[in-house]
């Protein structure tokens, strides 16, 4: 926890390492929005898991999926208001009586916040070292993409270098260059679409939620092949036609 120089070196349940095991138990947290005390006690269990492992990404998922389900119909008008007076005096806390810096650098998760985007931070410095070469990769391409799986081997082509990453850390920049403009407009209409149904049921659905989570951490995470979620979608989007059948009888 004080210093593993990234994530710790330990084994997973989920394939992929600590990072992607802390994503995954954060965004299915979403599942349990209608079980009050259960939801909780989860989210608390899985930001100690994401501390443990070191792993951002794993905090914002969960701060992401409890911000949807502040908003959501299934939460109360009393436990809203329980949540903001809980954040607020837990925030004066913190800001009067915890030296962050301090804290920082006995907590590695807080220092590896502390050091987002600059020259200590080796997670984005990787992806800032990809993401360089990567306008040149997508022009050579026509905008046509190098096809599935292949958009690390096209960065590599350009840049010369062998990198240690097997994805580019954006689900969206990679999509584009694999799958090209044409690929990247389709699956862009399905994230429009999704995001559009789920907003409307004002988040009453907890697989929306974690749809909605995932797209905004593809941003900085995944690369595609993430099997449940298409699952998700499919539940979702079955779901909410069924829905609609039943309004219009």
């Amino acid at each position: 926890m004080q210093a593993p120089d990234g994530h710790p070196a330990i084994y997973t349940i989920y394939g992929g390492g600590t990072n992607l095991e802390s994503t995954w138990l954060g965004l299915n947290v979403a599942l349990f929005i209608n079980r009050k005390k259960l939801f909780y006690v989860l989210l608390s269990l899985t930001l100690m898991v994401s501390i443990i492992y070191a792993s951002r990404v794993g905090v914002v998922i969960a701060m992401l999926v409890a911000g949807f389900k502040f908003i959501s119909v299934a939460t109360s008008k009393t436990e809203r208001r329980a949540i903001i007076a809980l954040a607020f005096f837990a925030a004066l806390a913190f800001i009067i009586f915890i030296d962050f810096d301090n804290l920082a650098e006995k907590v590695y998760t807080l220092k590896r916040f502390s050091e987002f985007g600059d020259s200590s931070d080796k997670g984005m410095a990787g992806r800032f070292a990809m993401w360089r070469y990567y306008g040149t990769a997508l022009w050579e391409s026509k905008l046509l993409g190098y096809g599935a799986g292949n958009g690390m081997y096209a960065i590599e082509s350009v840049s010369g270098n062998d990198y240690p990453e097997d994805n580019l850390h954006n689900l969206y920049l990679q999509l584009l260059i694999e799958f090209g403009i044409v690929g990247f407009l389709l699956y862009m209409l399905t994230v429009y679409n999704v995001s559009i149904k789920a907003i409307k049921s004002h988040f009453i659905n907890p697989i929306g939620i974690i749809l909605l989570v995932y797209f905004v951490a593809s941003l900085i995470q995944f690369r595609g092949t993430d099997a449940i979620i298409w699952l998700y979608m499919g539940l979702f989007l079955k779901n909410e036609a069924n829905q609609k059948m039943a309004l219009n009888e």
